[in-house]
């Protein structure tokens, strides 16, 4: 990743679906003016199914975007008890080496049954008419919560660029 950077959290957790160690690390890049969201669905390394990781790059508008979508994720779980609830789509710039970064790539997020399903979507792959597999994390209130403010934290780094949309 391009630009000077700092470094803002970590949050790991235990993924329900999926019952491995998975983790969100929150980084801003300001030569960029991004926030930086990865996600590893594998922190131990164990491999299988769902057990990669990918970078999206945020602007200040889509941080904003998806500091509200999760608000209101968070808010839902008490009223998710039949069925899902879903909150918002967010595009985001795809960060991973390599990936090309098609124009439908977004963030998805979802409150279902007392939980977060965040998806990361890389979009159509590349010379298909297919949709990629999303990158999944599954998680509770308290990381909800802490993504929440970590996703803050790195857009008050980027300070005056953070318009709400």
């Amino acid at each position: 990743m391009a630009g000077a950077t700092a470094f803002i959290g970590r949050i790991r957790f235990r993924d329900i679906q999926y019952k491995r160690e998975t983790e969100f690390a929150v980084r801003v890049d300001t030569n960029r003016s991004e926030v930086v969201l990865l996600l590893d669905q594998d922190v131990e390394g164990t491999g299988g199914f769902y057990s990669g990781e990918c970078t999206a790059g945020l602007d200040p508008r889509q941080t904003r975007l998806l500091i509200d979508v999760l608000q209101k994720a968070v808010s839902l779980l008490p009223e998710t008890g039949h069925g899902p609830n879903v909150a918002s789509r967010v595009p985001f710039k795809w960060s991973n080496p390599g990936g090309l970064g098609p124009d439908d790539s977004g963030i998805i997020v979802v409150a279902s049954s007392g939980k977060i399903i965040l998806g990361m979507s890389p979009g159509r792959d590349p010379g298909t008419d297919a949709v990629a597999e999303p990158y999944l994390a599954t998680f509770g209130y308290k990381v909800g919560a802490d993504l929440i403010a970590a996703l803050a934290r790195g857009a008050s780094t980027l300070g005056g660029h953070m318009d709400k949309p």
